[in-house]
């Protein structure tokens, strides 16, 4: 039976370890996929936040009070380990005014891929792109918005430029948690793969150690209380064992009557 035992103990093993790895391995990918949406979407709240700030400013056309506002974005910018540059829009008359952006675009050598965000924005569209940047030398998570005026025109734009390498720790970290939960998920599932096997191996040794008795004639029932297969075969060995020990009974009555028989002739 040790062989059985390991034989199952391997099959449930081995599909019990390639499940939760398969399972661990998606959760992780669809966790990370979920990560980088939760940041990109944050970043996009800001960058619409801000934008709907400068509207106000613009709309009251208070340049005065805005230094204050832009000293409070620059420290959210830290908060958030971005870059929030607040830029005109050089394709439209009547565009944001100068008093109320931070970043001079004209002095700025963009890479292309900033440019097609920010052009997006300055079509009306909020856009984002994750690559490296010349200008940081790093990964970066750019996200455009534009900055409409009184009348819904597109007067400038916002533009959220932060590293993902803030990103990559949150993942990172995401990433140990998930590799301890899957060895314990393993450690489990072996415990469970030996438990398993040790419920069909030790009927099928019960039933073979009645088998035995069987051929030696001491004819026992089988106590094992089963609703599968296994069940079903030791109910089958027990109404073998009770109809070979009513025939070895009948067996030794007619042996006895026999024997009387002849001894009453004699």
């Amino acid at each position: 039976m040790k062989r059985l035992f390991i034989r199952v103990y391997i099959y449930f093993g081995v599909v019990m370890v390639v499940m939760t790895a398969l399972v661990s391995t998606i959760y992780m990918r669809l966790n990370e996929k979920s990560i980088i949406r939760v940041y990109d979407s944050q970043y996009e709240k800001l960058a619409k936040s801000v934008s709907t700030e400068v509207y106000e400013y613009v709309a009251a056309n208070k340049p005065d009070n805005f230094e204050n506002y832009l000293e409070a974005v620059d420290d959210v910018g830290r908060m958030q380990q971005a870059d929030i540059w607040i830029v005109t829009n050089p394709n439209v008359n009547g565009r944001l005014k100068d008093d109320f952006a931070n970043v001079d675009i004209n002095n700025v050598e963009l890479p292309s891929e900033t440019k097609q965000v920010l052009n997006k924005a300055y079509q009306g569209k909020t856009s984002t792109y994750n690559n490296y940047d010349m200008i940081y030398g790093t990964n970066m998570i750019h996200i455009a918005t534009p900055i409409r005026n009184s009348g819904g025109n597109v007067i400038g734009a916002v533009l959220v430029n932060c590293s993902v390498e803030v990103q990559d720790r949150t993942i990172s970290q995401a990433k140990k948690y998930l590799q301890l939960s899957l060895i314990v998920a393993l450690a489990i599932s072996i415990i469970l793969a030996f438990v398993f096997a040790m419920e069909i191996s030790r009927p099928v040794a019960k039933m073979k150690r009645a088998a035995l008795s069987l051929a030696q004639g001491n004819y026992i029932i089988n106590k094992i209380r089963r609703k599968d297969e296994i069940g079903q075969l030791a109910v089958s060995l027990n109404q073998l064992s009770e109809q070979l020990k009513e025939n070895e009974e009948m067996r030794e009555q007619e042996e006895q009557r026999r024997c009387e028989f002849f001894s009453n002739i004699s």
